[in-house]
């Protein structure tokens, strides 16, 4: 045992006990790891329960924030008074924002109770019936050819049932994230400047001076990034929307507010809104099998969309980072998997901050080199 022992070089001893020694820990790490999913899973669920509301609240906040500090500069003249009045002019400027949203939403209910009072019900009657008759005929042979697949449409069935209050579950839980998403935005809008300064004293304290400077201009990116483009998006959806709308009432299409409403809120994601446009013009014009008026309303819908996408939407875009499409398609897809909807309405200016980081340190680099 000795003369092995005087064999054996100290030095690669040691590199193989080292060794040895990762490779345990490693394993023991992923074992532990592997153990704790239940619990990473359910803090990923609380971060992203978090996250949701906040960014929608961030979204609010930049697209709110003009309307604001054009009030609090209209306070200050009217009372003669330096200090930010920034609580009223958050009440004045939801209160807008409310009143606008309530009138759309008014003259939509207006327009489909006026299209639904306009209803041939005999004609309608008689295309249900119809449909119902063919959608059973279709039913029998759908459920014929699954049963010789080998496919249990009771169990499909069940699986359907099952998974219904799960889907009530998310449309309320849709509706309490945009509900404290609303409440976010209240206090970034009243207390930012406090929640800013705040923050940047916890910096202060903890990391050294060379961390703060690109701190500093990474937030200054990040706003460069996310304010010109979200208001700039905003901006062209409503622009887009009323158009639409206006386009399509004055060649008589049912629904036109409607469609045009559903046209503007897909604006406000990249390539959504020519698809939803598409889309509620090609159903509503089938419902009444009027093919005369679906061809005209894709035509009008085919030229709004080609004016926004070359004219309007690059100027009210044209201060924002340049986004090459396939990196658009690849930020919405990752926003989309991350955070559903709100984390594709912030996909694109995420995107866009990562492309400028990764070009400054690039070029940082190659001055290094």
């Amino acid at each position: 045992m000795k003369k092995l022992k005087d064999r054996l070089d100290s030095k690669y001893t040691k590199v193989a006990l080292y060794t040895a020694g990762t490779i345990i820990l490693t394993v023991v790490v992923l074992y532990l790891l592997y153990m704790s999913r239940p619990f990473w899973g359910m803090l990923w669920e609380i971060t992203v329960a978090i996250l949701k509301p906040l960014v929608i609240g961030a979204v609010l906040c930049y697209l709110i924030r003009p309307l604001v500090d054009f009030f609090n500069r209209k306070f200050q003249r009217i009372s003669h008074h330096d200090n930010p009045m920034m609580g009223l002019s958050v009440l004045f400027s939801l209160l807008i924002v409310f009143g606008a949203v309530a009138l759309i939403l008014a003259i939509i209910i207006v327009s489909m109770t006026k299209q639904i009072t306009s209803i041939n019900y005999e004609s309608l009657l008689a295309l249900f019936n119809g449909v119902q008759s063919d959608a059973h005929s279709l039913a029998g042979q759908i459920s014929a050819f699954l049963s010789n697949a080998g496919i249990d449409m009771a169990y499909i069935g069940s699986l359907i049932t099952k998974n219904l209050p799960k889907l009530a579950g998310n449309i309320g839980s849709s509706a309490s994230t945009l509900f404290f998403g609303i409440i976010f935005a209240v206090y970034f809008l009243i207390d930012g400047d406090r929640i800013s300064k705040y923050w940047k004293d916890i910096a202060k304290k903890i990391f050294s001076r060379k961390t703060i400077d690109w701190l500093k201009e990474a937030g200054e990116d990040l706003d460069h990034c996310f304010a010109g483009y979200i208001r700039g998006q905003a901006l062209d959806a409503c622009l887009v929307g009323v158009v639409a709308t206006v386009a399509l009432i004055l060649v008589g299409m049912p629904y036109a507010p409607l469609i045009g409403l559903i046209i503007g809120v897909g604006n406000l994601i990249p390539y959504l809104g020519p698809i939803m446009g598409y889309l509620a013009v090609i159903i509503v014009n089938l419902l009444d099998f009027d093919i005369k008026m679906l061809v005209i309303g894709l035509i009008i819908i085919g030229i709004i969309m080609f004016i926004d996408g070359n004219i309007i939407n690059p100027k009210l875009l044209a201060g924002t980072i340049k986004v090459h499409p396939l990196l658009v398609v690849a930020s919405l897809l990752a926003g989309s998997a991350l955070g559903g909807i709100a984390g594709m309405l912030i996909a694109v200016p995420s995107g866009a901050f990562i492309k400028l980081q990764f070009e400054k340190w690039v070029n940082k680099r190659e001055s290094i080199h």
